[in-house]
């Protein structure tokens, strides 16, 4: 029996670590990790879970893997192609918690600039592999998809760290000893995380998981844009908390990585995050109050900050000082006796703007009532203090912005329920009470009888009327198919909700012309009463700067443009602010953005009473000529002359309004001694003719606060990675800024602040005047402007004293493009006679104010000013005459006007 069993084949058994032991040996596999080189061949060698665990402590303990050396750059590219891959999916708890450890090892070797750029890379190439190996079966959209799955979980798990730029800083800080290399690393971590590029990359990932898998997963919080400018707001936020004192690296490194983010697309987010952490800890709002009060009070800042700007310093400083009254109210004390505190109201109070020194007093009264007692607090005795504005300022400090509870959402629900239901039973009296009155007045209604007169000598009359045939056919009944007629022809709206819906209806034709057609004179003709206007304001403004000429009608501009001023026009404070924030922050075009300052400049001057002179501009009054004597359409479009823009048309008005006296008043001095002229003398009833009437300047109370500082202000935080200085945007800016300067008048209370606030906004646009002549021209424009609207005498001495240095410098660049511009072209010619014009204006300043202007020199010297042009102090001093621009060049010039 034993001989019919033959072995075949002899196996040995062996238990689980010798076969482990085995295969590691036959691969060459070391078990102890003694050197980095070891530990970067045991990565490759794709390594079981134990013996991971084992080289991932190793490398955490004994190697900086933060230095960015060649040897450690090699190890952290195994750990993203080669451990994540096969590993990070399946690490899981398990009883040992080996799983856990082994992610938390490869978070924290991956913390790092090196780290990050590696996952970016990679899944930037697994992206790239959709278009180039995926056609060709190369690779499986299954699997790609989970390959980016896993970068995806794990770049989330690196940067979801608390304080992630805290602690990337320190390391650096810790691991590269020279500054040089260390700020290359931050500069290559700031163009991963602030410029967008993790953001982008993780976007294309996660729509190329959401493709290649099939079931539905949550969308990463790195590719949303709002979560990933939240999170970096954060983390911005906590990096600036860890500052120590005034270590410049720091701040400057933070600053690098801020100016990056803003540019996301999502400032709001960056911003509000950045700043909630920063303030509400006890240490962020004693340094952010500091740096607030600090540049409330600055001299430089004063003089020559935007005051949009130092009204939100002030609304900051105020509430930051209520906030750490109610946690510490030692510090306010303290801070309200120190030399800082009482030198920035000081500055403040001796500012020579009323607006400025105003805002001083609202906060010297608010810190005062929160530290000083009943009968010794600050009493300015103003009536600007007691208004709605001043109070509103005071009581800022005051404001409480508490996170709510559930219990507070579960109450106003009980409470919308509760006015429901009252509103239900008030309509349903309501109806009660109308029936009664209802049947009473049919009760005693009554039908009155219509009786018909003919009249005797009616067939007489009517036999010299000519008769007429009927029409054989209708025009509508034309077709041979009477299923295909409209007989349901839209009318023109008559209610706001109906213009809103026509307007957006696209589709339609009938209704969305007959809607664009009527919005003006709609609008117009219900914001006078109810409030149909005033509850769909934004609404309408925001469809009709939005709207798309889809039909190509002919006259759309001109339409949109109407309607658009019809809005402001009903709202003037409210909407010039909504149309000014637009400009700037709203996602438009060009033309669009240019159809917003269009709409502010015309809208503008309608309301001080241009409307009519301007109704040219925008064709509300339609051409009548007869149609014969145009060109079709489309050669009308070809031979015309090229449409100027209406802003544009009006600047050149307002021009030519301000040199051609100038002009008329040069060609005289030139003619001859006053004695051999003969004047002509008309009667009073001409006289009486001529002179126009008063009217009243509605824009003067809202031109400040609705239309120009709101343009001004935002000016400066979006120059940057924002079209505003482009050439056809630039110009047309400075002159809608020129028409609302003198539109408001010279009546205007804040007309020294809009002069103070647009001559530095020209300062700040000196070195583009040399790039195009249209932006030149338009600079020109508004110099001329602020000279014109400020030539009254209490003008000229605020020009003269309080502005004297900005004006003196802006009219050495005028003398300058007088001496450097030829005047051969037209556009050329333009400018020099602008020049001309801006010299004439300030000679006549000069010629007024030279004392003024005298004692203003010998003070600048005191203070160590000596002027930043060549002329300035050469117009000062010598006499008007003898300046390179000699008075018979510049009555030359202007004299080109008269002909």
């Amino acid at each position: 029996m034993g001989d019919l069993l033959v072995p075949v084949r002899t196996r040995t058994v062996r238990s689980e670590d010798e076969r482990v032991d085995r295969h590691r040996q036959s691969a060459g596999v070391v078990m102890e990790v003694q050197s980095p080189e070891q530990a970067l061949e045991a990565l490759r060698s794709r390594p079981q879970r134990q013996l991971l665990l084992r080289v991932l402590r190793w490398i955490s303990g004994n190697l900086n893997i933060g230095s960015h050396t060649p040897l450690t750059s090699q190890i952290i590219h195994a750990l993203v192609n080669d451990i994540l891959p096969d590993h990070w999916g399946d690490l899981k708890d398990d009883g040992s918690g080996n799983g856990r450890k082994i992610k938390d090892l490869i978070v924290r070797l991956l913390s790092n600039v090196g780290g990050i750029s590696a996952i970016a890379t990679r899944m930037r190439l697994l992206t790239n592999a959709k278009v180039e190996l995926e056609p060709k079966g190369q690779i499986p959209a299954s699997g790609r998809a989970a390959l980016l799955a896993d970068l995806l979980s794990s770049l989330e798990f690196v940067l979801g760290q608390d304080g992630f730029l805290s602690s990337i800083w320190s390391n650096l800080n810790a691991s590269v000893s020279e500054p040089s290399r260390r700020r290359l690393l931050w500069k290559e971590l700031v163009t991963l995380l602030g410029s967008g590029r993790v953001l982008s990359i993780a976007s294309e990932a996660d729509l190329c998981v959401a493709e290649g898998s099939s079931t539905i997963r949550e969308r990463s919080w790195i590719s949303h844009g709002s979560e990933y400018s939240s999170w970096l707001g954060r983390n911005l936020g906590r990096f600036m908390e860890g500052s120590q004192g005034t270590d410049a690296h720091h701040k400057k490194a933070w600053a690098q990585m801020l100016e990056r983010a803003t540019s996301l697309g999502h400032t709001d987010q960056i911003v509000g995050a950045t700043y909630n952490r920063m303030i509400f800890g006890d240490n962020g709002l004693k340094t952010a109050l500091s740096n607030s009060l600090r540049a409330f009070g600055d001299k430089i800042s004063i003089q020559h900050t935007p005051i949009i700007k130092q009204e939100g310093t002030t609304e900051n400083l105020l509430l930051l000082a209520g906030y750490v009254h109610r946690k510490e109210p030692q510090h306010i004390a303290h801070m309200a006796r120190s030399s800082i505190y009482l030198n920035a109201i000081s500055n403040r109070l001796a500012a020579p703007s009323p607006r400025l020194s105003v805002l001083g007093m609202y906060v010297g009264t608010a810190i005062s009532e929160l530290v000083d007692p009943p009968d010794k607090r600050m009493n300015f005795s103003s009536e600007e203090l007691n208004n709605a504005e001043g109070q509103r300022y005071i009581n800022l400090k005051g404001i409480r912005d508490p996170i709510g509870s559930i219990e507070d959402l579960n109450h106003k629900k009980a409470l919308d329920k509760q006015m429901v239901v009252r509103n239900a039973k008030s309509s349903a009296a309501q109806q009660v009470q109308q029936t009664p009155s209802n049947s009473q007045h049919s009760k005693g209604s009554r039908i009155i009888s219509i009786e018909e007169v003919e009249s005797e000598s009616g067939s007489e009359e009517d036999d010299d009327l000519p008769m007429y045939a009927k029409p054989d056919s209708d025009a509508s009944d034309s077709d041979d198919d009477p299923t295909v007629i409209n007989r349901d022809k839209p009318t023109a709206p008559v209610y706001i909700n109906d213009l809103i819906t026509g307007l957006r209806d696209t589709e339609n034709y009938d209704r969305h012309n007959l809607a664009l057609t009527h919005a003006s004179s709609l609008i117009r003709r219900k914001a006078s009463f109810g409030t149909e206007v005033t509850d769909n304001t934004q609404e309408l403004a925001s469809i009709l700067t939005g709207i798309q000429d889809k039909w190509d009608i002919s006259n759309f501009e001109e339409l949109r443009l109407q309607g658009m001023i019809a809005v402001l026009v009903a709202q003037p404070l409210e909407m010039g602010q909504w149309f000014s924030a637009t400009y700037f922050n709203g996602d438009y075009s060009i033309s669009q953005r240019a159809a917003v300052l269009t709409t502010l400049g015309l809208g503008a001057r309608e309301l001080a009473g241009y409307g009519k002179e301007d109704a040219a501009l925008t064709k509300s009054n339609q051409d009548t000529s007869f149609p014969s004597k145009k060109l079709p359409s489309k050669l009308h479009a070809l031979y015309a002359s090229p449409e100027v823009e209406p802003i544009a048309l009006a600047s050149t008005q307002l021009e030519q309004s301000i040199l051609r006296p100038m002009a008329l008043n040069a060609a005289d001095a030139l003619s001859g001694p006053n004695a051999l002229k003969i004047r002509t003398f008309s009667s009073r009833m001409e006289v009486e003719k001529k002179r126009t009437r008063p009217i009243t300047n509605a824009l003067a109370k809202v031109v400040a606060d609705g239309f120009f500082f709101p343009l001004t202000g935002r000016f400066s935080m979006h120059t940057q990675g924002f079209p505003l200085l482009s050439p056809p945007l630039l110009p047309l800016y400075l002159r809608t800024l020129s028409l609302l300067l003198h539109a408001s008048g010279r009546s205007t209370l804040l007309l020294p602040q809009l002069t103070h606030e647009f001559l530095l906004l020209l300062l700040s646009l000196r070195p583009h005047t040399a790039t195009a002549l249209p932006t030149l021209q338009a600079f020109l424009s508004a110099f001329l402007t602020i000279l014109e609207v400020n030539s009254d005498r209490e003008g000229q001495r605020r020009l003269a004293s309080e502005n004297a240095k900005e004006v003196l410098e802006l009219n050495a660049l005028v003398e300058g493009v007088f001496e450097r511009v030829s005047g051969e072209g037209e556009e050329e010619g333009k400018v020099r006679m602008l020049a001309a014009g801006c010299v004439g204006r300030w000679r006549e300043v000069v010629e007024r104010e030279e004392g003024r202007l005298m004692g203003w020199l010998v003070t600048a010297r005191k203070g160590g000013y000596n002027g930043t042009e060549k002329n300035i102090e050469f117009n000062v001093i010598d006499t008007p005459t003898s300046s390179s621009l000699t008075s018979d060049e510049t009555a030359i010039e202007t004299s080109h006007l008269c002909k």
